[in-house]
């Protein structure tokens, strides 16, 4: 019998470094990559850096004409702790949602924290291990995979029995049943619950058990006077704030299983005595590894794609397209493969993204979740946002950085990002320009909003908000939502993310025309200086929502 719970100990999966809470490293900012030098799993800082929550909106999206929107509702009904500190927006690894296409986990939608991979299985590529149209294995399919693994291992072994087992063994012993195993499986290591790249658990074993315990102790990582308090056992303690059951189960599996180890290496004198000058541990650089964090990349994510939600929802939320169905010649089957978002829940939303092939991970710009909704691709909606936009942007610069992040591009601190200098939020806020000379018909246009500042009366130095369309010609009009703008990392970037919404006061618009059509040629191309055609001012309150829009005539041009 006893033999037979040896065996067991096999199947029991890896150990968890880094199980990202509130204490293990503040998020940086967008704007921060510190410069640090040391291991980034030798660091005890707090995990989770604050986001403010992101209130719900009701934005619109426009004809292909430029033409008014019909009014749309916001993205669902979110409470304020919806998009609210960052430190939660970890994924659980095992923990359910329910799908689009209506299959049922167990999912209760508080916060981010906990989210499922139990993805809908309307196509081949939902299957773990398959590949989607771009013959990529899905990362989220392979994970579905290893998370099945550890929840089944987890139940195997209570962690009293396996105290129990390992309370008298040998360190050789249990670094051959219990740590060599780690350095051996193809699956990834359950460091993929905090860190979508970077950080793997084979990375700090090696071959030989003297030599990994001579390597993790000259790291610091193993306190042979206080083993207990092993920088490592802190590390794999750590976990979310609202962690997935199953995977603490795993956990705590772990954490005995290790510090079982270390104990029994500590009393070894020729443990002690080993030496090795092999480095354990991952290559990247800390800055590279904190911008893989999942907390960190979800929070991207919302700033830049999910915030915009509102353009997308009548389409591709189930909660709201099934009078979709039975029209058109559409299918439920139909209308399930096309609802990728899952409601008030940005980190499900991305995974469905990923799963049913919208991004692409070899080249980001085709990306269907980009193009169609730019019109540069059929869709049945029509266009959403044009070439050119801030939406265009913000699309385009997740979906590059999450490719780069998930694929192993970023290497060095060279290698990553500029930071961005301002974000834009999809607003509740419509404006209408009327009275548009015909030379500008079905012209791409773009306007900068400034506020005067009632302290100084001076105009802001940076845009309060903008938008991007295109003139309809046949009414001389333009409408569309604005998104407001704020620096990044500033107080009213902080505020914006509470209340997408301009307060009343007085604003200058700087009207900008694409005349040369550049962003047709160059759809990340940014309008400025030389397409300023003219300039108009307004006043007062603007209240939400389509109907009214904020008006303004169309001043003289410039010649």
């Amino acid at each position: 019998m006893k033999d037979a719970i040896r065996l067991l100990l096999i199947a029991v999966v890896p150990l968890c470094l880094a199980s990202c809470n509130r204490e293990s490293g503040p998020v940086p900012s967008e704007n921060e990559h510190a410069a640090e030098t040391h291991d980034p799993l030798a660091d005890d800082q707090p995990a989770g850096a604050e986001h403010p929550a992101h209130g719900s909106h009701a934005e619109q999206g426009h004809g292909e004409d430029g033409s008014q929107p019909q009014p749309q509702h916001g993205f669902g009904q979110q409470s304020d702790d919806t998009h609210g500190d960052h430190s939660i927006h970890v994924e659980s690894p095992v923990a359910g949602h329910r799908s689009p296409h209506g299959a049922q986990a167990n999912h209760a939608h508080q916060g981010h924290d906990s989210h499922s991979d139990a993805h809908p299985d309307h196509s081949e590529k939902n299957q773990p291990g398959s590949r989607d149209k771009h013959g990529h294995t899905s990362r989220h399919a392979d994970d579905q995979t290893t998370r099945s693994r550890v929840a089944s291992a987890a139940t195997d072994q209570s962690t009293e029995q396996l105290a129990a087992e390992l309370e008298n063994a040998d360190a050789g012993t249990i670094f051959a049943r219990r740590i060599l195993p780690i350095l051996k499986a193809d699956s990834s290591s359950s460091c993929t619950e905090c860190h979508f790249a970077g950080v793997e658990l084979r990375d700090f074993i090696l071959e030989n058990q003297a030599k990994t315990f001579a390597s993790l102790k000259a790291t610091g990582m193993i306190d042979v006077d206080k083993p207990d308090d092993s920088k490592l056992l802190r590390f794999i303690g750590r976990k979310p704030e609202k962690p997935d059951p199953l995977v603490e189960k795993v956990r705590q599996n772990e954490l005995v299983a290790v510090r079982a180890w270390i104990r029994a290496a500590v009393r070894e004198p020729g443990l002690l005595k080993a030496t090795s000058d092999v480095q354990v541990g991952t290559s990247l650089p800390p800055e590279v590894i904190r911008h893989a964090r999942r907390d960190r990349v979800l929070s991207s994510f919302i700033d830049n794609i999910w915030s915009e939600m509102g353009r997308c929802v009548n389409c591709h939320n189930p909660e709201r397209n099934r009078q979709k169905i039975g029209r058109n010649g559409f299918t439920k089957e139909d209308v399930d493969a096309i609802s990728w978002i899952v409601p008030n829940d940005p980190a499900a939303t991305l995974r469905e993204l990923v799963d049913s092939g919208n991004i692409d991970m070899d080249n980001p710009s085709a990306s269907p979740v980009l193009t169609k909704p730019s019109g540069l691709e059929k869709h049945g909606g029509g266009p959403k946002f044009f070439p050119g936009s801030p939406t265009y942007r913000n699309f385009l610069t997740f979906l590059t950085d999450y490719a780069d992040i998930t694929t192993g591009r970023y290497r060095s601190i060279n290698d990553l990002p500029a930071a961005p200098d301002e974000i834009t939020l999809l607003s509740e806020q419509q404006l209408r320009i009327t009275d548009i000379p015909a030379d500008f018909t079905d012209m791409p246009l773009q306007v900068d909003i400034y506020r005067r500042t009632p302290d100084t009366q001076q105009w802001s130095d940076h845009r309060w908000a903008t938008g991007f369309s295109r003139v309809n010609g046949k009414q001389h009009v333009w409408q569309n939502p604005i998104l407001v703008a704020a620096p990044a990392d500033s107080p009213l970037a902080k505020e914006f993310r509470e209340r997408k919404l301009l307060p009343p006061g007085e604003y200058r618009i700087r009207i900008l025309i694409d005349r040369n059509r550049k962003t047709e040629k160059d759809p990340a191309y940014e309008l400025g200086d030389a397409e300023f055609v003219a300039e108009a001012h307004i006043s007062g309150a603007w209240k939400p929502g389509y109907q009214p829009p904020k008006i303004v005539q169309f001043p003289r041009a410039r010649d």
